[in-house]
C-alpha cells in the first residue's frame, strides 16, 4: 500500500550499502507480507464480522500496518514493499534504488503480496463464506463483489452502496489512483530527504507515512478503495481468483483491474517529480551547505576557554567554604581573567575536574 525507505539515518543508510542483496529481497518480502496482511485481513475481517464501525478504523489499521512494516525493514532494504515506489526511485533517486536491484525487488514484493493473499484466506476465508451464506450469495456471481472487496479493489467500494457507479467512471477512478499515489510519494520523499531540515527524526518517519496513508485511505477508499500500491491489489485479488470468485476478481465487474496496476505506476513517479520541482529546489544541496557552515561565524576562540588551574583552586576552596563566598570567588575570578563565564560552575561538574 506504501512506499517506503527509511535512509535518513547515516548509519542506517550506511548498513543499506553494505547488505546482501539477498538480504533486502528477504526484507521486501517479509515487510510487504505484513503489509497487505494486515490491510487485506482487516478488510475482510471487517466485511466478514462488521467489527470495524466507520472508515476511520479500518483506515488507522492500514496506516499501523505500514507503519509497522516499514520499523520492521527499513534498516535493511529501504521497505518499499511497493513495485510503484521502487519505480520512481529508479527514475530519480539511482543511489537508493540502482537498477540491477529493481526486478528482484519487484519480483520480491509480488511473493510478500501474494503469500499474504494466501494468508488472509486460510485464517478469515471460512468467515467469508459463511459471509455469503447469510446473505444468499453465490461466490462468483455479481453480488459476490461483496465479499471479493476483501481481496482486490472496486470503484466505487462496494461496502458503500450509497454510491452509485456512475459516481465513479473508470477514468475518474484511474485518475483518483494516479493523483492519491502521487500525493503519498510526494510526502514519502519529502519525510526521507535528508536535505529538508523540518523532516522528522528518523524513528518517527515510519509512525508519519503510516498516517499519511490513513489519510488518503479517508479521502479516496470510497471511490476506488485507494490501493495505490500495484502487488498490494492484484496478488490478493490472485488469490480470490482461484477461491471461486472467478470473472468478479479478474477482470472485474466493470473490467477494471488493470486500473489497480498502471495507475500508481504513473503517480508515483509523478508524485517524486512534483517534488523534486516544488519543493526540493529550495533546500541546500550538501556541499552549499558545508560551505555555508564554514563562513558563519564563529566565537573568539578563547572567549569560552576554561583554565583549568582556576577550575581547580575553585574546587579546593570549596571545600573550605560556603555557597555565598563561592559565588563571590567565582565572580571575582571571572572579572579578573574572563576565563570563566558569569555563571556559577555547579559543583558536580567542578568535582569531576579535579
Amino acid at each position: 500500500m506504501c512506499k517506503l525507505r527509511l535512509n535518513c539515518n547515516h548509519r542506517v543508510s550506511c548498513h543499506q550499502r553494505h547488505t546482501p542483496l539477498l538480504h533486502k529481497c528477504v526484507a521486501e518480502v517479509v515487510g510487504t507480507f505484513f503489509l497487505v496482511f494486515f490491510g487485506t485481513g482487516i478488510n475482510s475481517v471487517a466485511i466478514a464480522t462488521g467489527a470495524t464501525s466507520g472508515i476511520w478504523q479500518g483506515a488507522v489499521c492500514w496506516g499501523y500496518g505500514a507503519a509497522l512494516s516499514v520499523y520492521l525493514t527499513a534498516g535493511v532494504s529501504g521497505a518499499h514493499l511497493n513495485p510503484a515506489v521502487s519505480f520512481s526511485l529508479l527514475l530519480f533517486r539511482r543511489d537508493e534504488m540502482p537498477p540491477k536491484y529493481f526486478f528482484p525487488y519487484v519480483i520480491s514484493q509480488f511473493f510478500g503480496a501474494l503469500f499474504a493473499g494466501i494468508m488472509v484466506y486460510a485464517n478469515f476465508g471460512s468467515s467469508l463464506e459463511a459471509k455469503e451464506d447469510a446473505l444468499g450469495i453465490e461466490r462468483g456471481d455479481s453480488e459476490s463483489v461483496e465479499t471479493a472487496a476483501g481481496f482486490g479493489e472496486y470503484y466505487p467500494d462496494p461496502a458503500y452502496p450509497s454510491i452509485p457507479q456512475s459516481a465513479v467512471s473508470t477514468a475518474g477512478a484511474f485518475w483518483m489512483q494516479v493523483f492519491a499515489t502521487g500525493i503519498m510519494l510526494m510526502f514519502v520523499v519529502g519525510l526521507t530527504d535528508e536535505r529538508n531540515p523540518s523532516r522528522p527524526t528518523p524513528g518517527m518517519i515510519p509512525f508519519f507515512i503510516g498516517m499519511l496513508i490513513s489519510v488518503l485511505i479517508c479521502l479516496f477508499a470510497p471511490y476506488n478503495q485507494a490501493g495505490m500500491n500495484p502487488w498490494r491489489d492484484f496478488c490478493p485479488r490472485l488469490v480470490a481468483l482461484w477461491f471461486g470468485w472467478g470473472d468478479i476478481a479478474i477482470p472485474g465487474p466493470r473490467n477494471g483491474f488493470w486500473i489497480y496496476l498502471l495507475a500508481p505506476m504513473i503517480g508515483a513517479p509523478l508524485g517524486v517529480f512534483a517534488y523534486d520541482v516544488l519543493i526540493r529546489p529550495a533546500f541546500p544541496t550538501e556541499a552549499e551547505d558545508l560551505e555555508s557552515t564554514s563562513k558563519r561565524e564563529r566565537p573568539p576562540s578563547g572567549l569560552w576557554a576554561n583554565d583549568q588551574t582556576d577550575i581547580q583552586r575553585i574546587v579546593r576552596e570549596l571545600r573550605q567554604t560556603d555557597i555565598g563566598q563561592l559565588q563571590s570567588t567565582l565572580r571575582g575570578n571571572s572579572q579578573m581573567n574572563g576565563s570563566i563565564g558569569p555563571n556559577v560552575v555547579s559543583v558536580a561538574a567542578m568535582d569531576s575536574m579535579a
